[in-house]
């Protein structure tokens, strides 16, 4: 579910370029769009480098504290999962450029198209996968995250070892993704006879 959602926000962004570059006249510059992991950013000679495009980092995980324990799901057999683990993912999109002007024009049109998917739902979660992760009922809230700048320049010098120039990073925050139990409740043992003993409530 965590990866699915990354990935979800790379499928948005390549497919919705796809149909727009010529219009943004970004056919020649020809972006691409990258889950990253922090080694990717000071890793020079990665074949996953992206020239011009934006990369999608997950680097925080937390609980979800709204939702602290979301009941399990029931199985068909009647049996219920044990609750599930809400979670919110920290996400920051890098914009990446050959020149100021197109990291520039990159900024503006992921804000944009991001934007217009502010709830993933599963259809687009479960793209390209085989077995569904998440149900048709699922989706999950996107939404532009809050980060102090001190906070921000710091993750890049610990990404890029101090030897990457900054680029322009927008934070983002995934909401409302549950982590189901493989393990189900255990179940008390049925209640045989229920009876009132009058005579030890008189007496008490």
């Amino acid at each position: 579910a965590v990866g699915a959602v990354c990935e979800a926000i790379v499928h948005i962004l390549h497919t919705t370029m796809r149909a727009e570059e010529a219009e943004l006249n970004f056919a020649s510059i020809n972006p691409t769009f990258e889950v990253y992991s922090g080694q990717d950013f000071s890793d020079t000679e990665s074949s996953r480098r992206i020239t011009s495009g934006a990369s999608v980092l997950l680097y925080r995980v937390l609980p979800n504290l709204n939702h602290r324990t979301p009941a399990g799901r029931f199985l068909p057999d009647g049996r219920r999962q044990r609750s599930q683990l809400p979670l919110d993912l920290h996400i920051i999109v890098t914009m990446w450029g050959r020149d100021p002007n197109t990291q520039n024009r990159l900024v503006g049109w992921v804000l944009r198209t991001l934007e217009d998917y502010s709830a993933l739902p599963a259809s687009v979660l479960n793209v390209g996968r085989s077995t569904p992760v998440f149900g048709d009922e699922e989706s999950v809230e996107l939404t532009i995250g809050e980060m102090e700048g001190d906070e921000l320049l710091t993750l890049w010098d610990m990404l890029g070892h101090h030897e990457r120039y900054y680029q322009i990073s927008i934070p983002y925050v995934a909401r409302n993704i549950y982590i189901e139990s493989h393990r189900v409740e255990e179940a008390g043992t049925d209640v045989q006879i229920r009876t009132l003993d009058l005579r030890r409530m008189i007496n008490g």
